[in-house]
């Protein structure tokens, strides 16, 4: 904002293998032009930092989990719409299970094979031998518009016992997918996980000292 006066800089986001330079680079630049602040940060970018929660997405659509509220906390590493056949989409849980542990399937709300199959694979791996495999960390949300749309009745219990966190949006599936996409999680009190993660990812990076001595010269100043 014009007229604000900078007493710091610190850069975010930056490619883990360039913060070093970016650093030097930007502290050459504050001397050449006489700025006269310090460089207080540099912060790599953190590839999982991003990723929202079950319970983003809830505040996200404004609905609540209707299955798996007990992992409200998980996030997805990616996102997929299941428009294929089951028998397909149940070959592709088996084989490619180690690339789509951590996926969220995104499908329509009539998808009642889809539903069934995607929670008969995960009570597999939950309750049954797994041979080394490890459980599936992923979730549903389940699209289709106008509001008030929600899957058949029969398929209604299944989802309530799930061990998945599954969301009912009622919106168009190219609606939700691009909603995600543009999505970026706030902090909350609630989500301890994602805090520390953050703080972990700050604070080795941010000389803490000087930030809180600018930030108490400035109390003084308005004093």
């Amino acid at each position: 904002m014009e007229g604000v006066k900078v007493a710091g800089v610190i850069i975010n986001k930056v490619r883990q293998e360039e913060v070093e330079t970016v650093r030097a680079y930007l502290e050459k630049a504050i001397q050449r032009f006489g700025w006269g602040v310090p460089v207080l940060g540099c912060i790599p970018y953190g590839e999982n930092l991003d990723q929202p929660s079950a319970m983003d997405l809830e505040t996200l659509f404004e609905t609540r989990l209707i299955g798996g509220a007990h992992q409200k906390m998980r996030r997805f590493e990616n996102y997929e719409l299941v428009t294929t056949s089951l028998d397909r989409f149940m070959q592709k849980l088996a084989k490619d299970h180690e690339e789509i542990v951590n996926t969220c399937f995104v499908t329509h709300n009539s998808r009642s094979d889809i539903i069934l199959g995607l929670l008969s694979h995960v009570g597999r791996l939950d309750h049954g031998p797994r041979g080394g495999i490890q459980p599936f960390q992923g979730g549903l949300i389940l699209t289709g518009s106008p509001p008030g749309n929600k899957p058949a009745d029969f398929v209604a219990d299944y989802i309530r016992n799930a061990n998945i966190p599954i969301l009912n949006v009622g919106a168009s599936t190219s609606k939700v997918l691009a909603a995600i996409k543009e999505y970026t999680p706030k902090l909350s009190s609630s989500d301890g996980s994602r805090t520390d993660n953050v703080i972990s990812q700050y604070a080795p990076h941010i000389d803490a000292a000087s930030l809180i001595g600018l930030a108490e010269s400035v109390k003084d100043e308005a004093v």
